[in-house]
Formats: structure tokens, sequence, C-alpha cells
């Protein structure tokens, strides 16, 4: 992740308060500068001071498009953190951080508290470092959010299935209840038409015992009059009873119809009170899913970034091991340049000891020279045969000082080498 701070000036965070009530929705209010075009997956994170990636979110919302986000033009932006997922009293310092859809940050607040009582705030560094076993831990988190997300979907697929279900019964519950209902009604419709078919029965046995008592009275007239009286009265009676025999039917089906409704009007109040439940749960789980999905996005936006620093890792280790396989080959020469050094250094102790058996050989031949010439001036017979073994001595003289000055350049070449070459234990070291 990029921690340049000119990055960090790109969304500069306006009247931050150096602490906020717990409990209380906390107002962000920033302004984003004409060096940054949003974007809709830009987000605001609040962050406890001393987080090291973008992952180490307490808590996000969205930023949104400013209505002039086309043009490069600073813009006012406002958010509001709601009081349920702020922090509680923890003694800790948090800060808003303003982050881009690539995952990197645009801008910081001043650290802050969540507490009763303000305080002073704090500054803190930002280190911000990706690894190849935090890109693995990455990935299994994105994998089994993903997971958890496909069970979150099956979930809610389930409640959904049930949820219809219970809408089903419901529904023919409710057309039993209103069957029940029509039922009811027709049942209380026939029990006042027997209720009114009685009432008529008794005006009239009432009107026909008035009859009878006052063809008594007239001193029964007719005997065959009373006698038919006597079998209607009689039919009547027969039918009264009847008509009470089926009102105490009808009013114990009546019973019967109320406690069936009152047991289904129960029921569908426990119906109403699962389907209340099943909403809430459905709510829920949809704001769990958001969550997660919101959730996901962010670490899609960690790992993407996290590949991009893989990448970068994964050239530095190349660089590395291009770097790894010129020291071998450094180490390789230096051995190389060891060995002839050594065998330098032996051939340049044979030329020393070489070039000090000369000089002891020129020593013993001046010294030579000198007794020949003294016994030259001597003898004069002996003159021509001493100069001539003295130019002899002469010449071989000068052919070994040749050789010695020839030898003496080459030692001096040597030693040149010897000089430069020096170094090389000490560059050995180092590189071991």
């Amino acid at each position: 992740m990029d921690t340049d701070s000119s990055s960090f000036s790109q969304v500069v965070f306006n009247n931050v308060e150096k602490s906020y009530f717990p409990g209380q929705s906390v107002r962000c209010a920033y302004t984003i500068t004409a060096a940054l075009q949003p974007n809709i997956k830009d987000w605001i994170g609040i962050f406890k001071v001393g987080w090291s990636t973008t992952r180490d979110y307490y808590t996000f919302l969205w930023a949104p498009l400013p209505s002039n986000h086309e043009k490069k033009t600073q813009a006012q932006q406002e958010v509001v953190f709601e009081a349920y997922y702020l922090p509680k009293e923890d003694g800790e310092f948090y800060q808003f951080c303003y982050v881009d859809s690539r995952g990197l940050i645009r801008g910081a607040s001043t650290p802050f508290r969540f507490q009763g009582a303000p305080e002073s705030s704090l500054e803190s560094d930002l280190l911000v470092v990706t690894t190849q076993e935090q890109v693995e831990e990455i990935e299994k988190v994105v994998e089994e959010l993903r997971r958890e997300n496909r069970q979150q979907g099956e979930t809610i697929i389930f409640l959904k299935r049930e949820l219809e279900d219970r809408l089903l019964e419901l529904r023919k519950t409710e057309e039993s209840v209103e069957k029940l209902g029509s039922d009811v009604s027709k049942l209380q419709q026939k029990g006042e038409e027997e209720k009114q078919s009685r009432e008529a029965v008794l005006t009239q046995l009432r009107e026909m015992e008035t009859r009878l008592a006052g063809a008594e009275e007239q001193g029964l007239e007719s005997i065959r009059e009373k006698e038919e009286l006597q079998q209607t009265l009689t039919a009547v009676r027969d039918s009264q009873d009847k008509v009470i025999a089926k009102a105490r039917q009808l009013r114990a089906e009546n019973e019967e119809l109320k406690k069936r409704s009152s047991q289904a009007e129960e029921e569908l109040d426990k119906l109403r009170e699962s389907l209340v439940k099943l909403e809430r749960g459905k709510t829920q789980a949809e704001s769990e899913l958001k969550k997660l999905q919101d959730w996901s996005q962010l670490l899609q936006f960690d790992l993407e970034n996290a590949q991009r620093e893989n990448v970068k890792l994964a050239g530095e280790l190349r660089n590395a091991r291009a770097a790894v396989e010129s020291l071998r080959e450094l180490r390789s020469k230096n051995e190389e340049l060891r060995r002839a050094l050594e065998e330098e250094k032996k051939e340049n102790t044979e030329m020393q000891a070489r070039c000090r058996e000369l000089e002891l050989q020129v020593q013993e031949a001046r010294a030579l020279a000198s007794s020949e010439a003294q016994r030259a001036g001597r003898t004069l017979e002996e003159v021509t045969s001493v100069r001539l073994s003295h130019e002899r001595e002469v010449a071989e003289h000068q052919e070994r000082e040749a050789q010695l000055q020839c030898w003496k350049r080459e030692f001096e070449v040597m030693k040149e080498r010897l000089e430069k070459t020096e170094v090389l234990p000490f560059v050995d070291c180092l590189l071991l």
C-alpha cells in the first residue's frame, strides 16, 4: 500500500473532535480536493490507531459521490456513523481514513476517543506491510466469507419458502375462519327463524287454549270441535317439542362453532406472531447478508492490492536471486584470484631468493674484479689474460645486471598486483 504523505492530503477531514460520547451518532465532515477523482467504491472507515492494513477497520460507510465529481474542483461531503456500529468507551484512540477503490489511503484524520470527557489528541505513525502470509490469510478469509455467504443465501431461501408455506397456511386458516363465520351467521339466522316460528306456535297455542276455555265456558257446544281442538293442541305441542329440541341442537352446534372459531383465532394469532418473527429474521438476515457482501468487496479490494504487492515482492525476489548468483560468481572469481595470488606469492618468494643469490654473486664478482685489477698492476704479462677474463666477467656482470633489473621490474609488477589483491580477503569476508 502506498503510504506517501502527499496522498494523505487528497482528502481533509474537518471539525474532528478530540473525543465523542459513546452511544451517540458521529458526524464525519471531509473535503475532497481536486487532486482526487472520487469513485463509487470509495469508503470511509474508523480505524484504531496503530492499524497496519485497510482490513483493520472497526466500521465503515460507503463514500457518496459529490454532485460535481466529474469536475476538477473541491467538494464538501459528510457521512453519519450510527451509534449502534461505533466502539464503546475503551480508552483506545481511533481516526477516520478515506480509502479509494484501489485500497489506498487518501486521507486520515487526527486521533480521537470515545469517552465522556474529551482528552488531548496524539500523533500516530502509520505502517502498512503486506506479506505472502497475509495474502494467504486474506484468501482464506475471502473463501470463508463466500462460503458463509452461500450458506446465508441458502438459509434465506429456506426462510422464504417456510414463510410462503406459513402464509399459505395462514390464507387457508383465514378462509376456514371466514367459512366458519358464514356457517355461524347462517345458524344464527336459522335460530332466529326457529325462534320466530316457536313464538308463532306459542301464540297459536294460546289462542287455541283461549278458544278451548271459551268453548268450555259456553257449555261445550260441540264435543267434536273439542276433540278436534284437542288433537290440534297435541299436534301443536309435539311441534313445539320438536322446535325446542331443534333449538337446543342449534344452540349446541353454535357453541361448538364458537369454540372452533376461538381456536382458529388463537391459531391465527400464533401464525401472525410467527410471520412477524420470520419477517424480522428475514430483515436481519438481509442486513447480515449486506454486511457480508460489503465485507467481501473490501476483502476483494485488499486481495487485489495484496496481489499487486505480491507481484512487486516477486520481482524483488528475482532481483535478489540474481544478486545471489552474481555473488556466487564473485566468490568463485575471488577463489581463483586467491589461488593465483598464493601462486604468485610463492613465485615472488622464489624470485626474492634468486635476487639475493644474484646480489651475492655480484658482490663476489666485484671482489673478484678488484683482485684481478690489483693482480693486473703487478703482472703485465697477465694483463691480457686478466683483461680478457675481466671483460668476460664484465659481460657476465652486465648480463646479470640486466637480468637482475628484469627481475626487479617483475618484482615491482608482482608487488603492485599483490597490493591490489590484498583487498580481496576483506571483500571475501564481506561476501561470506
